[in-house]
């Protein structure tokens, strides 16, 4: 179609992050659900938190993920720990997540909310 301009669409799947070297040879674009892996990760690495990891791999649908151009915005659904106090708990998650994904990825994380959707009892 002569006259029309090619316009490039980005999907909600992907983020387009620049590459830190100075030379730089394409783009890299991080899939939703790797952000998504990462922050569930980060998560069950701490203490107090039931582990959302299955065989080596994190659990689909622990984490949703929505990234508006380089800020990203967390939602986690974790299992508590019986016995672990919950507002230090996810105190700790908060900040282990956003270390993780902005270290790992390069977005910035602008928010980490957490819904505590279970207690477990002989969890780490």
């Amino acid at each position: 179609m002569a006259g029309r301009k090619k316009t490039e669409r980005k999907t909600k799947e992907t983020a387009v992050v620049e590459s830190g070297s100075e030379m730089k040879l394409g783009s890299v674009s991080i899939a939703d659900e790797v952000v998504s892996s990462i922050a569930t990760i980060a998560a069950s690495e701490v203490d107090g938190v039931a582990s959302e990891i299955k065989n080596g791999v994190a659990q689909s649908g622990s984490a949703k993920v929505r990234v508006t151009g380089k800020n990203v915005d967390l939602l986690l659904n974790i299992t508590i720990s019986y016995g672990h106090n919950i507002p230090e708990t996810c105190g700790q998650v908060q900040s282990r997540v956003r270390t993780a994904v902005e270290n790992m990825t390069g977005l910035m994380v602008k928010s980490v909310n957490i819904k505590v959707v279970g207690a477990e009892i002989g969890a780490r």
